[in-house]
C-alpha cells in the first residue's frame, strides 16, 4: 500500500519577510510543539521539521516552504523530502509538505496530484477574548488531563474516532507517542492539555 500524502497550506494576508518567518497563527502555535518535542532546522526556503521519537506523525515531519508550490516542484520537493527525511528515518515513508500562503492556482498542483496527494486547506480561529458558554452542562467537567487513566481515556478516544485509512494498531502507537510528548511538554514549556469527563 503507498504511502498517504498531503499537503497543507494556511490562509494569510501577510507576506514573507527575508528568510523564513512564519506567517500563519495556526502553524507558529503547531511550531511550538515541533520545537519542544522534535528537531526544525532552517534551509532558507524551507523548513525541515523531524520528531524522531513519533517518525510516523505525518504533520511532525514534513517540509513547510516559504511559497506555494509552482508548476515544476513536485519532483524537487520529493528528493527534498527523501534527503532530508526519510533517509533519516525511514520509517516516515509519507509525504507531507506546508507552506504560508493563498491556494495555489490548480494548474501548478498536477504533478502533486498525479502522485497521489491530496491537498488540505487550513484555517485558524482566533479570539481576542474567551467567554464561557451561555448553557452548561453540570454533569460534565473540564480538567487538565492528569492520570495514566485520563491519558488512556484520551488516547482510547482518538484511536476510535481515526480516519478509516489507518488501522488501529497502528494509529494507537502513533497516538501513544503523540500523548507521550503532551505529557512532557508543560514541564518545558507553558501549556496542558485538557479534557472533558462525565
Amino acid at each position: 500500500m503507498r504511502a498517504p500524502r498531503a499537503l497543507k497550506f494556511a490562509f494569510s494576508f501577510a507576506s514573507f519577510v527575508q528568510r523564513m518567518e512564519i506567517v500563519s497563527l495556526g502553524y507558529r502555535t503547531d511550531f511550538l510543539f515541533h520545537r519542544a518535542n522534535g528537531i526544525v532546522a532552517d534551509r532558507g526556503d524551507y523548513l525541515v521539521v523531524r520528531t524522531p521519537a513519533s517518525p510516523t506523525f505525518y504533520w511532525g515531519n514534513f517540509l513547510f516552504f516559504a511559497a506555494p508550490p509552482a508548476r515544476d516542484d513536485a519532483l524537487g520537493w520529493e528528493r527534498i523530502f527523501l534527503t532530508e527525511i526519510e533517509r533519516l528515518q525511514p520509517e516516515s515513508c509519507h509525504r507531507a509538505y506546508g507552506w504560508n500562503g493563498a491556494q495555489p492556482d490548480p494548474s501548478t498542483m498536477h504533478g502533486f496530484t498525479a502522485s497521489g496527494f491530496e491537498l488540505i486547506a487550513s484555517l485558524t480561529l482566533t479570539a481576542r477574548d474567551i467567554y464561557p458558554p451561555p448553557r452548561t452542562n453540570p454533569a460534565v467537567a473540564i480538567r487538565p488531563l492528569g492520570s495514566d487513566a485520563d491519558y488512556e481515556c484520551a488516547i482510547a478516544l482518538h484511536v476510535e474516532c481515526r480516519d478509516p485509512l489507518f488501522s488501529e494498531a497502528d494509529y494507537r502507537v502513533f497516538k501513544e507517542r503523540e500523548f507521550d510528548a503532551y505529557r512532557r511538554f508543560p514541564r518545558r514549556a507553558s501549556g496542558r492539555g485538557a479534557g472533558t469527563i462525565r
